[in-house]
């Protein structure tokens, strides 16, 4: 896979835009650059939340950012593993510690419990499975790009890991043998606290400025003539 390019480099070498990609991983390599435009979506769910006339209840909606929260942990410890990402003398190797022994994408995985729980609070279930469906779809073609390099850096190493670990699904068995260890000096040097501190604040003002919020969306609504929530 990608051997015309990749021939002449070093395993460590070998980065995105040094492989011949298939079909799929072409276009999960356009969704991730143009993946800003991807995230537009999630501006829905927050709106129909707010305009819900029959909101689901506290506790459900509590629960949701619980489960968003823990996304987020899910992120900072995978983050944990990604020891040469802060280091330029830091040495890449395959990882298959921690979360990596369990799935090949743990911070994909991370990123669906981080805002499946924002659909799921909104109460419209026709919007989280269109999100589900549309989730699962890009990030199959992202993963297929990330494989297809990952696959020329590391080679037998990785088709051998790839073979006994799923992208997205976990096993009943971790990975063996397993190579790296968890730092916190990527998680400080990182954005994941940043994350974790935001969208804390966002859940909390969604939940305690709701009357405020939904008011002034009201407001927006008719003062444009445009009301696609009520």
């Amino acid at each position: 896979m990608g051997q015309e390019r990749t021939a002449s480099l070093g395993l460590e070498d070998v980065g995105f835009d040094d492989v011949c990609y298939s079909g799929p991983a072409r276009a999960g390599k356009f969704i991730y650059g143009h993946r800003i435009i991807f995230l537009l979506p999630f501006l829905l769910p927050p709106l129909f939340l707010l305009n819900n006339p029959n909101p689901l209840p506290l506790w459900v909606r509590l629960a949701s950012y619980a489960l968003g929260l823990s996304g987020i942990a899910l992120r900072l410890y995978c983050t944990g593993f990604r020891t040469w990402a802060h280091k330029s003398s830091g040495q890449r190797h395959l990882m298959t510690a921690g979360p990596y022994a369990l799935v090949r994408h743990p911070l994909y995985a991370a990123n669906l419990l981080i805002f499946l729980p924002l659909f799921i609070a909104s109460g419209v279930w026709w919007l989280t499975a269109v999100f589900a469906a549309w989730f699962i779809v890009t990030h199959w073609l992202i993963m297929t790009r990330e494989d297809e390099v990952l696959s020329a850096r590391y080679g037998a190493e990785w088709e051998d890991y790839a073979r006994k670990v799923r992208r997205w699904i976990p096993r009943l068995s971790r990975f063996s043998p397993r190579r790296g260890e968890f730092s916190f000096e990527p998680v400080l040097k990182g954005r994941e606290p940043l994350h974790l501190a935001l969208w804390t604040a966002f859940f909390l003002c969604l939940e305690l400025f709701r009357p405020e919020i939904s008011a002034l969306l009201d407001s927006l609504q008719d003062s444009i003539g445009i009301y696609p929530w009520s």
